[in-house]
């Protein structure tokens, strides 16, 4: 009898005492990353916001902005004593949303895509000299050449694709990466003009055929180094 009292005295003591069995974890207020980025490379400079979607966190919304410049003129040697000064007019002024994909859990690799809007999609040129030019024996004087502009237009709405290294939650503050990709530009429309002896030649006429020969040139690649600094610290 007391052998019965004492048993279930410590059945009920036992069955009162907290058990450390696991409990899934509930990740339902798990905080989103947030972050900045900066990209440099071969088009510019680039800077984003990221945002990570969903609970696993391997989907991250991409707001950006693109800036690039080149205006510095230079010049071509025609002969010892003449040259073609030129000055190009290189602007990309662009806005871009786009999603990136952290394609395994553990590992850098991400696709990423969008699209951008570019304020001013063109690329122009202002060819022109203060010498006489020595073409194979014809001469042509400066004042007779005069100016010429040569542009090239593309479309404003750029898709982007590209493929790159680096994690989108990481326990550091400050990462770096890398990023490859391309934009579709749309097929190119030249125009040229001129106030000079162009005017008297049949140049002008041959533009569709320009045009034609130059509708390939529909992509820019792009090769950016990308560092990255998380406003947040994940759960």
């Amino acid at each position: 009898m007391h052998l019965l009292l004492v048993s279930t005295l410590i059945s009920s003591l036992y069955g009162s005492l907290p058990t450390n069995q696991h409990q899934p974890h509930d990740t339902t207020g798990q905080r989103s990353t947030q972050s900045v980025q900066v990209q440099l490379g071969t088009t510019g400079a680039r800077l984003y916001y990221y945002h990570s979607l969903g609970k696993a966190q391997r989907v991250s919304l991409r707001l950006g902005a693109h800036y690039l410049a080149y205006q510095k003129p230079f010049n071509v040697a025609i002969d010892k004593t003449s040259s073609i000064t030129i000055r190009p007019d290189l602007r990309i002024n662009a806005t871009e949303v786009s999603l990136k994909w952290q394609v395994f859990p553990r590992r850098s690799l991400y696709l990423t895509g969008g699209i951008s809007y570019n304020w001013r999609p063109s690329l122009g040129f202002m060819l022109n000299t203060s010498s006489d030019l020595n073409l194979s024996g014809l001469v042509l004087k400066a004042d007779d050449i005069g100016t010429v502009n040569i542009n090239f237009t593309w479309q404003s709405v750029m898709p982007y694709a590209g493929i790159g290294f680096g994690r989108i939650r990481t326990r550091r503050r400050f990462s770096t990466g890398l990023e490859l990709g391309v934009f579709y530009l749309g097929k190119p429309t030249v125009t040229l003009d001129s106030d000079g002896a162009l005017n008297n030649t049949t140049l002008a006429d041959q533009l569709p055929a320009i045009n034609r020969n130059l509708s390939g040139y529909r992509y820019l690649p792009s090769l950016n180094v990308t560092l990255t600094y998380q406003l947040n610290r994940p759960n």
